[in-house]
């Protein structure tokens, strides 16, 4: 995939920076103006507040990484405004002006009203697209979708014998997705059974410090799609180890159907993508909540966390109608 630049006015006039040529600076702007507020764009704006520079963060909806936990998301934004950044949500970028001696102009309307910010560069951080330009497929009859590879769940394109995986088919655009597709394509293309992709536990990370990990339904989501659903958490402040390693920031969420089918997970730590896993698991293996609660975990850690989120499942369950009529025994015994 490469990056993909919204049509603003004046904004290839005056250059802007993306996640593909950045890099290729050997100098920190003063200031910088993020234009979205998605993984790429708030990972680069903690790297360059971090690095000494003036970060501004634009973002076009409510909430900052709109694919998130709305609790996630608050968490990522409170770490960095407490760091200098300054977030702008509900904001559109009307236009950019260059000014003699490098300096850019982006002008924002929030709320219906208009305001600009003054910075050395402009960071574009408004999503990718697929990278199909220049290799003739329309002209074999690969079918295209808005420039992605039109797949089956086989990963076979509309052309017998050509396949695809990685960002040129327009889904999850991430190193680990590709991986697993590759491996499908391969295992498709040589023997005569085809499997399917299935995406329903692929787990991805924003690499902010704390990361955000996230696996399945969030719990808006979770209770749009099926509407009965129970969410379950545990606060890192909580945690021995957490608390001896000075990470307290940060939480795991598990959201499930009432028997406990996991639906979705998120996790908020340092190393989340790590603690992630465990719940990646139990979702591909059918692992209900209950069970994962049975699991001994090593103490201290930090995946004790994701315990201690599913201890609740059994807290919920004795505080309610089971927890009524165990009070009624101990009553009885006593």
């Amino acid at each position: 995939a490469v990056p993909s630049v919204p049509p603003i006015e004046g904004l290839a006039e005056a250059g802007y920076l993306t996640h593909a040529t950045a890099f290729d600076q050997n100098e920190l702007p003063a200031k910088i103006a993020i234009l979205g507020g998605g993984p790429i764009g708030l990972e680069f704006a903690q790297v360059y507040s971090r690095l000494g520079a003036r970060v501004e963060v634009v973002e076009m909806l409510p909430q900052l990484l709109p694919r998130e936990d709305a609790d996630a998301a608050q968490v990522v934004a409170e770490t960095l405004e407490a760091e200098g950044v300054v977030i702008r949500t509900g904001a559109r970028v009307e236009r950019v002006c260059g000014e003699e001696g490098g300096a850019k102009l982006v002008h924002v309307a929030v709320e219906g009203e208009s305001t600009t910010i003054r910075a050395d560069e402009v960071f574009v951080a408004t999503g990718r697209r697929a990278n199909t330009g220049g290799l003739g497929l329309e002209g074999i009859g690969v079918e295209l979708d808005r420039g992605a590879v039109r797949v089956d769940g086989t990963l076979r394109s509309s052309v017998k014998g050509i396949w695809a995986a990685g960002d040129v088919t327009g889904g999850l655009q991430f190193t680990h997705v590709a991986d697993y597709q590759a491996k499908l394509v391969l295992r498709n293309a040589v023997f005569p059974f085809a499997g399917k992709a299935s995406y329903a536990s692929v787990p991805w990370v924003t690499y902010t410090d704390p990361e955000v990990a996230h696996v399945g339904l969030t719990e808006d989501d979770a209770k749009a799609r099926h509407g009965d659903v129970a969410t379950y958490r545990y606060e890192f402040a909580d945690l021995d180890r957490a608390i001896v390693d000075a990470e307290t920031k940060g939480f795991v969420k598990i959201v499930t159907r009432p028997n406990g089918k996991i639906l979705g997970s998120t996790v908020v730590a340092s190393g989340a993508g790590n603690l992630i896993m465990p719940l990646v698991l139990a979702m591909r293996r059918g692992i209900r909540l209950p069970q994962l609660s049975q699991i001994v975990y090593p103490y201290p850690t930090m995946v004790e966390g994701v315990k201690r989120a599913a201890d609740s499942y059994y807290r919920e369950k004795f505080a309610g109608r089971s927890g009524s009529f165990l009070r009624k025994v101990v009553r009885w015994l006593t």
